[in-house]
């Protein structure tokens, strides 16, 4: 077997470090493996470089190519895919049997020339695709164009909810596998963590991207006990999602609020887990779900909220999650709700406008899609206490300072929300719990899955022969009503604003 990796950079962290995960696990199976990317950074790697400028991302507002040149750009972007792919290894007159093109991220449109070239690919060697996010779940600026996805390869995704959605999509089910990723899973040195540090911490290892609610985070940082303190790891590290990060670093700075931004820029990740009681997640969207997995490999247990896009695929595996709740029920008058609705109503427009355009060659099919999806959603607005991630960043900014000088707003919450009160004593996860997440996602079980993956793309890609995933299904499947949240959208302006690459 020759594998060639396919993703629009290669960076140091993010995709990037699962990428060169990857190559290594092929390097030590003992086959040859080369990376193709729009851009290379970081350290070398013991794999072969393709460095191909059309994978990088559009630049921000490219005008959308005619037809005719969009077909060239595919053609040449094909041309030298297979061109890699035959090279690795040095076998450039080999068989074309033993080849693998492992092609990353296809479902988010950040260039706009990947499908059809990889559908011309598909033609000629096997193709899988593997999926960490979709453009059809809420996340309009990301959607491909009506194109639509190739056929006849093999797919992976990170979630038994995605599966499923490419399966009622309209691929076999023997094309499409469950590949999660893989999570170290360290010693531990006897002890609980957090227990005796010189701070407890409430911690929530992420980047502050608008999805990963931070809002939320501080809201629930308002009913910490004496003596913990919330801490996020880390800022963005896109520019387009610093505005947001910031506004919740200075919003927290002017209410005197408990919670530490940045933590892990001056500390290791290893030591601020040993300093925590207790991990959060407020994240509204997951593909896979490390912040729920790696504090359980620690010891630590997780509270926040539940995400029914991967909590099921864990708890399944046999892990409990005792202190997840499902939403935040908040009181009526502590924002504005009319300025609120106009915001909603201008967000879920754009939304509407950008859908529609993705879908017109669909037809009505399409057009009928993105108007009942975007109507019910707008119907579940007419609740008069809303769910806190259902807010936008401006209502849950008022909600919480409003909360944070009123005694009797906190008490509101709290009546609606008892768990607030408790989630720094959240129930550690028992031995059972680390036993079964080393059993089914630690690096060697996780590793014989993707093996197993790449073994089975020529079988799985042949039972795909003449199939690709329906957009507007998975659109339907995976842009749900009750799953839509304004902190799940990075700003973005309207039609064809909205279509430029984010």
């Amino acid at each position: 077997m020759r594998l060639l990796l396919v993703h629009f950079h290669l960076g140091a962290g993010g995709v990037g470090s699962v990428l060169r995960a990857q190559a290594e696990l092929a390097r030590k199976a003992g086959f040859p493996v080369g990376i193709a990317a729009g851009g290379f950074e970081g350290p070398a790697g013991d794999f072969e470089r393709f460095e191909i400028p059309e994978l990088a991302y559009d630049a921000p507002g490219a005008a959308t190519p005619g037809p005719d040149e969009l077909a060239a750009r595919e053609r040449s972007l094909a041309a030298k895919l297979v061109a890699a792919a035959r090279s690795v290894g040095g076998k450039s007159h080999g068989s074309d049997d033993d080849i693998i093109i492992h092609a990353h991220n296809l479902a988010l449109r950040k260039a706009r020339v990947y499908p059809g070239a990889l559908a011309l690919v598909a033609r000629e060697l096997t193709v899988l695709v593997h999926c960490h996010d979709f453009g059809e779940e809420w996340r309009p600026d990301s959607v491909h164009d009506s194109a639509g996805y190739p056929e006849g390869c093999a797919w992976a995704v990170l979630n038994g909810r995605d599966r499923a959605a490419l399966v009622a999509a309209g691929l076999p089910a023997e094309s499409v596998t469950l590949v999660p990723n893989a999570v170290r899973i360290p010693a531990l040195d006897g002890g609980a963590p957090g227990r005796g540090g010189k701070r407890e911490l409430l911690l929530y290892p992420v980047r502050g991207i608008p999805r990963k609610n931070l809002g939320e985070a501080l809201l629930a940082s308002l009913f910490l006990p004496e003596g913990l303190e919330l801490a996020v790891t880390l800022p963005p590290s896109n520019p387009l999602d610093l505005p947001d990060y910031e506004r919740w670093v200075a919003l927290s700075a002017r209410l005197g609020l408990r919670a530490r931004f940045g933590a892990g820029l001056s500390a290791q990740l290893d030591e601020l887990y040993a300093r925590s009681r207790c991990a959060l997640s407020t994240s509204v969207k997951e593909g896979f779900g490390f912040s729920f997995l790696e504090p359980i490999a620690r010891g630590l247990p997780v509270a926040g909220r539940r995400l029914p896009s991967v909590i099921p695929d864990f708890e399944d595996a046999g892990i409990r999650f005792p202190s997840l709740y499902t939403g935040i029920a908040t009181p009526e008058g502590l924002f504005d709700r009319a300025a609120f609705d106009a915001r909603l109503d201008a967000l879920l427009a754009r939304v509407a406008a950008s859908y529609r355009e993705a879908f017109a060659a669909h037809g009505r099919r399409g057009l009928a899609a993105v108007d009942e999806t975007v109507g019910r959603t707008r119907a579940r607005y007419e609740n008069p206490v809303l769910d806190f991630a259902a807010l936008d960043a401006e209502a849950q900014s008022e909600l919480i300072a409003r909360a944070a000088a009123d005694p009797g707003a906190r008490a509101a919450i709290l009546e609606g929300a008892p768990f607030l009160a408790g989630l720094a004593d959240a129930e550690a996860p028992g031995g059972q719990e680390r036993a079964v997440l080393e059993a089914a996602y630690a690096p060697d079980k996780a590793g014989a899955v993707l093996l197993a993956a790449w073994r089975g793309a020529a079988d799985a890609a042949r039972a795909a022969s003449g199939r690709s995933p329906d957009p507007v299904s998975l659109f339907r499947s995976l842009s749900r009503p009750d799953n839509f949240s304004p902190r799940g959208f990075r700003p973005f302006g309207g039609a064809g604003n909205a279509r430029s690459p984010a």
